[in-house]
């Protein structure tokens, strides 16, 4: 009789200790919100930022048109870090750098480099060949990529070198013209790269490294 009466008021005690605990609460929802204004990115919209997969890319302002063939191209996504104009006070060493892509995901892509070139002191209009040989004017180099294992280039053997012309540096926004021939590099591409017709007005960043800030 005292083990019922001990088994009952211990089955009370445990439903009275259940009945006292408080309901858990709900994990709460926080809507995941992205600042926007912190990353000038003018070619993705707000949705995509929120995508957490997709990486922010920033673009100059820029645009550049060319026929690729016969195919015209509108590239639109011009990285930061490759439109640029350097000098280095301490070295010397200067170079013009401008390259665009069909895409903000990086290629197929067409970039320019001129080495040494320093904008401040070129009279302009001026008109730089791939290949010439002259003795202290602006190498350029020309390169068509649409991937690793796929790329044209200006180093290759051309009757119709690429020839660019920088027509103008208005504050920040230098343009021009270029056409030629891109030869193959990959040993899987055999038809040249022909290039008509191109125009380019592009925002670069000037750099002057003399132990300054850069511009």
């Amino acid at each position: 009789m005292i083990r019922l009466e001990l088994c009952v008021v211990a089955m009370i005690t445990v439903l009275s200790a259940c009945k006292d605990d408080p309901p858990a609460t709900p994990p709460r929802k926080v809507d995941k919100k992205v600042d926007t204004t912190r990353i000038p990115a003018p070619n993705h919209s707000p949705q995509q930022l929120m995508d957490p997969g997709k990486p922010r890319r920033v673009s100059q302002k820029g645009s550049m048109e060319a026929d690729l063939s016969g195919r015209r191209q509108h590239f639109s996504f011009f990285p930061r870090g490759t439109n640029v104009a350097v000098q280095h006070a301490d070295t010397g060493a200067s170079w013009v750098e401008i390259e665009g892509a069909l895409s903000d995901e990086g290629k197929p892509s067409l970039s320019f480099h001129l080495e040494p070139l320093k904008l401040d002191r070129k009279a302009l209009p001026a008109t730089f060949v791939a290949g010439d040989a002259k003795e202290g004017a602006p190498k350029l180099s020309v390169t068509y990529a649409m991937g690793p294992s796929e790329m044209w280039s200006s180093k290759e053997a051309s009757d119709d070198p690429i020839r660019v012309t920088i027509e103008s540096l208005e504050g920040r926004t230098l343009s021009g013209t270029f056409e030629g021939t891109l030869g193959p590099v990959s040993p899987n591409q055999s038809d040249p790269l022909q290039i008509a017709k191109g125009t380019f007005s592009v925002d670069i960043r000037l750099r002057k490294i003399d132990g300054d800030a850069a511009q």
